[in-house]
């Protein structure tokens, strides 16, 4: 019979230093964008504070499960989701909560949040990258309360040189987003 080991409080650290890097980078991130969604299910600051807290464990010890370039606010949400059900069983069930199934809407409109948010991150450094003439004619024809006929006199072009470029320019940023995207793995 072996000896037992003495209860502790330290967690499993990953044998792999840059997934430890990688983690506290992930967490840090997301942490406030967790902690609302968090909020969003239990409406109570001190509930929230708790189940926070329990998640950030569950986050750390299953970290290692977590592939790399993933969605991490997805991933962060549906490890927090289910504390909240824990802690509800826990508690009881409070007649004011949220059924499961508009939390699970809550979960998936999250991870289209997040993926709005890193389409809008990769168009930005995309516009970033463009010439400055296509810059400038991107700029020109989406200028608020602009048209296509002021577009084209500012830049001293044709209506129809104008709707030409500006699809040949959407092209192009359509096509830099997705590879950002597919290069971070989120597509």
């Amino acid at each position: 019979m072996s000896p037992e080991r003495p209860p502790t409080d330290e967690l499993p650290v990953p044998e792999d230093p840059s997934r430890h890097a990688e983690f506290l980078r992930l967490f840090t991130q997301y942490q406030r964008e967790i902690y609302a969604y968090v909020f969003s299910l239990v409406r109570d600051w001190h509930d929230a504070d708790e189940v926070m807290q329990e998640t950030s464990l569950a986050l750390w010890k299953n970290f290692p499960r977590f592939t790399s370039g993933g969605n991490f606010p997805a991933w962060a949400c549906g490890v927090a989701y289910h504390r909240v059900l824990r802690d509800r069983r826990a508690k009881g069930r409070d007649r004011h909560a949220f059924g499961e199934r508009f939390e699970a809407a809550l979960l998936a409109a999250a991870d289209r949040t997040a993926h709005h948010e890193a389409r809008r991150d990769a168009l930005a450094g995309c516009l970033e990258k463009l010439s400055p003439s296509d810059r400038t004619l991107i700029e020109t024809c989406y200028a608020a309360d602009s048209t296509i006929g002021a577009a084209a006199e500012r830049l001293k072009m044709t209506a129809k040189a104008v709707y030409k470029a500006a699809a040949r320019v959407r092209e192009m940023l359509a096509d830099c987003v997705t590879r950002t995207l597919a290069a971070e793995g989120r597509r």
